[in-house]
């Protein structure tokens, strides 16, 4: 009888001191699932339209309503701490870039992405690029373009795109009572904030422009999960 007690005491003391334990590795698994959760690749790719004409309601002000942000989505030494440039064979859209590229009406001058931790809007830097094309080509030359991917009440993209052509000197305008400013010649601005739903296509658009937006959850490597535990 009293090695039964005996027992039953030592079941019961071990079952104290295993629920706590298991309590911490269900935490640290969770902590570990969380975090790889919270980090996104975040995929881009910009064009121009060739078919566009004079969109005179979408003219910006009297210049960029974009402007040149401290962290630069084309140069990988001015991102934020914690932001990598995604490798080429980690692009998912390459196949939507080159069916651009073959577009008679599109004109893709960007195709680029990045992996990013997911944090609060007011916690979370803008992002620029600059993009030129060449003189001849139809459409749009300069663009000057900020983006923000956050957390706000869901997974929201924020964006403003400017869009300009300097007037061409050579252009006639017909001697009349109301004259018109040459088609295409100004500013232009994309702007828009959207809550985006992850692994599917998002598509900006605008009558000059437009933008492609992928958003993939990062599946964290068996290492990097280690890396995590140990911090």
């Amino acid at each position: 009888m009293l090695n039964f007690l005996l027992q039953m005491g030592t079941k019961t003391i071990m079952r104290t001191k295993i629920k706590p334990l298991l309590g911490l590795l269900c935490l640290s698994i969770f902590s570990i699932g969380l975090k790889a959760q919270t980090i996104f690749d975040v995929e881009l790719v910009f064009f121009k339209r060739l078919d566009a004409t004079g969109q005179f309601n979408y003219l910006a002000k009297e210049a960029h309503s974009a402007s040149r942000q401290g962290y630069s989505l084309k140069n990988p030494t001015r991102l934020p701490e914690d932001f990598v440039p995604l490798k080429r064979n980690e692009q998912k859209l390459e196949g939507v870039y080159r069916r651009l590229r073959a577009s008679a009406n599109m004109r893709p001058l960007l195709h680029i992405g990045w992996r990013q931790p997911l944090n609060d809007k007011e916690q979370t830097p803008w992002l620029s690029f600059e993009v030129s094309d060449l003189p001849e080509k139809k459409g749009l030359q300069n663009f000057i373009g900020n983006i923000r991917f956050s957390r706000n009440q869901g997974l929201l993209v924020e964006n403003i795109i400017s869009g300009f052509k300097a007037a061409d000197p050579n252009f006639v305008i017909e001697e009349t009572d109301e004259q018109t400013p040459e088609p295409l010649a100004g500013y232009f601005e994309l702007k828009e904030n959207r809550k985006i739903k992850i692994n599917k296509l998002n598509y900006f658009d605008h009558p000059t422009m437009g933008i492609l937006i992928k958003v993939t959850p990062y599946q964290a490597t068996l290492e990097e999960q280690e890396a995590l535990e140990a911090q």
